[in-house]
């Protein structure tokens, strides 16, 4: 048995352990220790889920992850390991089906950020400054480095969010104002996190919101982004490319662009350390949008 199946079997086999206690326990006090002492194992688990090679597969993983995972969270409602990862996978089911049902996938997105601002308020002062009304970007300054995944994630999830109601006027006044909140602090803590997915974020966002106000910022500076999230993986993390083409190319109207792009998608060998099951799923939704050209110009 090699080592990356030794772990994954050896994961599982805590997660199986626990679902074993769960089912004979009676003591709510016994699960909920037995749950916070299993989290990291739980999350290690899921996360090795995440690399599953079949994008079929893939898909059904994510989703039955995302409920494993929140029936735990709320036997144990304030772990913040288990909360982050939540929120990370319903961010990533939503992704996974934008394309061919994006109502489910604006709810997925809403559950996520849900998860991830529960994450968030374990920490104390941001928890009680949001009671005290004051507002996320006055209160992120107290999220350090433990708090950085679930500050990207959050922001992901919530900037989507924002995405699927675009002509709600109320949803850009509230809500954008705290995606850039926690995007921001991210990228502050490391802004090549995760290949640098808080850049990938902005070149998205400034593809899509002129410069308005000092709000925004358009294409020229859309471009500088995707350009720096290209560098932190060396051009390996196709989701930089398929936002490029999904967002920058139909900001300039450069269908020539958008379709060199996706192909070059299509046939990518690109690899990644961790995670690489994203680059599988590019070279799908790079295909879907191939097909849906005209959806864009």
């Amino acid at each position: 048995m090699g080592t990356g199946n030794f772990k994954i079997f050896k994961s599982l086999s805590v997660v199986v352990f626990i679902l074993f206690l769960l089912n004979f326990s009676s003591c709510s006090f016994c699960t909920k220790i037995a749950l916070n002492i299993a989290a990291p194992t739980v999350c290690e688990f899921v996360e090795k889920v995440a690399d599953i090679p079949d994008a079929e597969l893939l898909e059904k993983a994510l989703g039955t992850s995302a409920c494993l995972l929140t029936g735990m969270v709320e036997l144990v409602p304030d772990n913040f390991d288990l909360l982050t990862e939540t929120s990370f996978f319903y961010m990533a089911y939503g992704f996974f089906e934008e394309d061919t049902n994006p109502d489910f996938a604006a709810r997925m997105f809403v559950m996520g950020k849900k998860y991830g601002m529960r994450a968030l308020k374990t920490n104390r002062r941001f928890r009680k400054g949001l009671e005290k009304g004051k507002k996320v970007s006055e209160l992120v300054k107290y999220l350090g480095k433990k708090y950085l995944p679930a500050l990207t994630w959050t922001g992901f999830n919530t900037g989507y969010a924002v995405i699927y109601k675009m002509d709600d006027p109320l949803t850009l006044v509230i809500d954008m104002p705290v995606t850039l909140a926690l995007i921001n602090r991210s990228m502050e803590l490391d802004e090549n996190f995760f290949y640098g997915a808080c850049k990938l974020f902005y070149g998205a966002f400034y593809s899509i919101i002129p410069d308005i106000a000092g709000i925004g910022g358009g294409p020229v500076k859309a471009l500088k982004m995707f350009e720096s999230a290209a560098k932190v993986s060396d051009g390996k993390f196709l989701l930089v490319d398929l936002f490029k083409a999904r967002y920058y190319a139909p900001s300039v109207n450069n269908p020539v662009l958008f379709r060199k792009i996706l192909n070059d998608l299509t046939v990518s060998d690109a690899k990644l350390p961790k995670f690489n099951s994203i680059n599988d799923l590019v070279k799908i939704k790079a295909k879907f949008l191939l097909e849906h050209e005209s959806d864009y110009f």
